[in-house]
């Protein structure tokens, strides 16, 4: 395949790749068209970008099961673990500045961190005042949570887990929504999780930055085994106000983004952002 064309699928419509077997193939999570365009190819996967929206993302892309089996028990323990107990001090310490952006609007209150891994963050937020909890679909990481920090954390992904509607004043998702198989869906679950007046964070590396225009596959955030979606300030802000947000600021540092969207009081869903009528958006 080459860059321009469009992603081959089988009969039944599921990606196929001769050297890596049965894929899924998927269409665009943001606006819903199947129309995409290669951009370029990284450890045998396409990394597209959907020619109606602007999305990039890969297509066909890893199953759910192979994603899954990367954050095995052994993967925490022997590789995850290891490297940032040798900084934990300044790892600790890494996400002070959101902690500080939120605390100019949210004092203190519940914070909810999706896929929280083994409670770095949590373990700060709560020096910063924030009674917290969170998911994480590593039961290592959720026996590392409560025997490190003493933090109970979920084990499962947000959509299964049977949370409670509008109790949170801040809920994260921190360098986690290139990870998940349907972020629209994800990030849905958090607008519901999260109170009128509150906040959700979502941060992950800039697909607009210039390191993807400059390296493209060889920016080290392009990792298709692991990484699924690459999403920019533009179209991160389309999919949180398509799941209901209408006040967000997205802050950029070259090549990761920080998006802030809050929930004000009298705030309903609904409101369709992309059209309707299947008309390009992206030229």
């Amino acid at each position: 395949m080459k860059n321009g064309t469009t992603p081959e699928r089988n009969g039944n419509g599921a990606g196929v790749s001769p050297d890596r077997g049965q894929r899924e193939h998927v269409a665009c999570n943001l606006c819903g068209a199947d129309l995409p365009e290669i951009l370029f190819e990284k450890q045998g996967y396409p990394i597209v970008r959907c020619t109606r929206c602007g999305l990039v993302y890969v297509n066909p892309r890893p199953t759910k099961e192979d994603l899954f089996s990367r954050y095995s028990d052994e993967y925490f323990e022997k590789e995850y673990i290891p490297s940032m107990e040798s900084v934990l001090h300044e790892l600790l310490g890494y996400h002070d500045p959101i902690l500080s952006r939120i605390k100019e609007f949210k004092q203190n209150g519940r914070l909810y961190d999706v896929g929280c891994g083994p409670a770095f963050f949590l373990r700060r937020a709560i020096d910063f005042g924030w009674e917290v909890d969170g998911c994480d679909i590593s039961g290592f990481a959720q026996r590392y949570a409560r025997e490190r920090f003493g933090i109970d954390i979920h084990c499962g992904e947000i959509a299964g887990l049977d949370l409670p509607d509008e109790q949170f004043d801040a809920v994260t998702y921190l360098d986690v929504v290139e990870h998940l198989r349907d972020p629209k869906s994800d990030l849905a679950h958090g607008y519901r999780m999260v109170r009128e007046g509150g906040v959700m964070v979502v941060s992950s590396p800039n697909v607009d930055g210039p390191s993807f225009h400059d390296l493209g596959p060889r920016w080290d955030a392009i990792g298709p085994e692991e990484h699924i979606y690459y999403f920019g300030p533009e179209t991160i802000t389309r999919m949180m106000m398509e799941v209901g947000f209408r006040d967000v600021d997205v802050d950029t540092d070259r090549d990761v983004f920080i998006l802030y969207a809050w929930k004000k009081k009298g705030q309903t869903r609904g409101v369709r952002v992309l059209p309707e009528d299947g008309l390009p958006l992206v030229s």
